[in-house]
């Protein structure tokens, strides 16, 4: 498994630098000594020097691997991804704001073959425990976590959309026609629905019957709200169309609201952007007079920061209400009630009726 997803790490680096075969590869791209002898290998081996085949094969010998259908199988196909691919990681970094390189198409592959042996779950958990955690050890791999975490739920969001799009078809556009059609319609839907972001997103199921989804229990997708951050605040509100049951379209909208507030700049694929806060930018506060020196341009709230509002408020309720002693309830006798101290018994000499 490690030399199949070292081999799969080296050609689509390659391909990611705009290299289409092998000699290119060796040529210009400043592959490692190991790299090259993992595809001089390969290319001997198949009989073929075309890295877009190379890529394809590698995925298919993943997927064939017998490996026994248990949660610590899936676990070491997890970890040898992560130990294996490094490349895809770093050029997630390096390329993934890059509108010139296609690099999750590139990778739906891959990520198709993930899902198809029942890892893409593990593998989409471990990249969210990355995004979470805030330390010196996982700081570097933050960014590169957020990205294909993004991709992933981004997927399966744009998956879910495309079965349901696929329902409204005759059926036989969609269960009777042959493997080549059927592949026809799904990438035609997917450059509809994303039109220039086509290349950026993703293509995590080719037919209408793929049965892989994202298994996302409430008490998870919470869990994950609570802890959002600054790395996850795009994949969260994304979550919540996801889990079953689903929330309701209010609470939905209440919460992507919240996330827009707290980040600027939240991109959600299917958020409505005008519904987005303005942040007006520095020219137009030194124009309006709003401008602060002194305020803190770059803080970041978050839930916690919510959470400690509410606390305050309540707090400073709490203290008003102890401040000021309830009144003394009037005793009544039948009709008459009992005039309060305060009152100048000079103008109400029978005391003060009860009505």
């Amino acid at each position: 498994m490690s030399r199949i997803l070292r081999t799969y790490d080296a050609v689509t680096a390659a391909r990611v630098r705009k290299a289409y075969t092998l000699d290119v590869a060796l040529e210009k791209v400043g592959l490692t000594a190991d790299e090259v002898e993992l595809l001089e290998t390969h290319a001997e081996w198949r009989k073929s020097a075309r890295l877009r085949v190379i890529q394809n094969q590698t995925v298919e010998q993943l997927q064939a691997l017998k490996l026994p259908p248990t949660q610590g199988a899936v676990n070491t196909v997890c970890t040898a991804v992560f130990e294996n691919c490094k490349r895809m990681f770093e050029d997630a970094e390096l390329y993934g704001e890059d509108g010139s390189v296609p690099l999750a198409k590139m990778h739906s592959a891959l990520f198709r073959g993930l899902a198809a042996m029942g890892c893409v779950q593990t593998f989409f958990e471990q990249l969210i425990v990355i995004c979470e955690q805030d330390s010196v050890q996982t700081a570097h791999q933050r960014r590169w976590a957020a990205y294909w975490a993004q991709r992933i739920a981004a997927g399966f969001q744009l998956l879910k959309e495309f079965k349901k799009h696929c329902s409204t078809l005759p059926p036989e556009q969609v269960s009777r026609c042959g493997q080549a059609a059927r592949v026809n319609l799904a990438q035609s839907w997917y450059a509809q629905r994303l039109k220039c972001a086509t290349n950026h997103q993703l293509m995590l199921g080719l037919y209408v019957d793929c049965p892989w989804h994202l298994k996302l229990p409430r008490a998870y997708v919470m869990a994950r709200l609570m802890a959002m951050n600054e790395y996850t605040k795009d994949i969260v509100p994304i979550l919540l169309t996801l889990q079953e049951p689903p929330l309701s379209d209010e609470d939905q909208q209440k919460v992507k609201q919240l996330t827009q507030t707290y980040y600027a700049g939240s991109n959600v694929i299917s958020g409505d952007p005008s519904s987005m806060k303005h942040i007006p930018t520095e020219a137009e506060k030194a124009t309006n007079g709003h401008h602060d020196n002194n305020r803190e341009e770059t803080k970041i709230y978050t839930a916690e920061d919510l959470k400690d509002a509410i606390a305050n408020i309540r707090n400073k309720r709490k203290s008003t209400e102890e401040a000021t002693p309830p009144p003394k309830r009037a005793k009544q006798y039948g009709p008459w009630t009992e005039a309060d101290i305060t009152l100048d018994w000079g103008k109400y000499p029978l005391g003060t009726y009860h009505t």
